[in-house]
């Protein structure tokens, strides 16, 4: 007895077979990973680059950090800082939220600097602060009474 094979017709029945085998397994794969709810809604703390340094003369003042914010915040200096003050500490969510820093007078002949670490969720960013040296040339009383020797 000879058999023989139509090889088109073992291809299209393999496919009505495999096909909706591999489309079933394919849809269960997929579809967990999606958040759903509360887990959608991403978590942020944005902090403009030109924000994140802030520079200040000897005499001290003052800068404003504008932020974006997805939680309640909190904004905090490097331990052991007493010449620079953050204010308010910390705050609600938001697109506008707004810290205050300010910069007392620095009477020392080095520059110096600290950070204010903000907080939100997960996330924290770190802006650095800088401040120059009072400088001191003899015979003044600072670099706003230097004297000036004529040619």
């Amino acid at each position: 007895m000879i058999f023989y094979f139509d090889s088109r017709k073992i291809r299209i029945r393999a496919v009505r077979v495999f096909m909706p085998v591999f489309l079933l397994a394919l849809c269960a794969c997929g579809g967990g990973d999606e958040p759903s709810g509360e887990e959608a809604e991403q978590e942020f703390l944005r902090i403009p680059s030109s924000e994140m340094t802030q520079s200040f003369p000897y005499e001290g003042g003052s800068a404003s950090i504008v932020f974006s914010s997805s939680d309640a915040w909190t904004a905090e200096v490097s331990a052991g800082v007493e010449w620079m003050h953050v204010s308010p500490g910390q705050g609600e969510m938001g697109d506008n939220c707004t810290i205050e820093l300010s910069v007392d007078k620095n009477e020392a002949s080095d520059p110096r600097a600290a950070m204010v670490t903000i907080r939100s969720g997960s996330f924290s960013e770190t802006v650095t602060v800088t401040q120059d040296a009072w400088l001191l040339v003899p015979g003044s009383d600072g670099p706003d009474d230097m004297p000036v020797e004529p040619w």
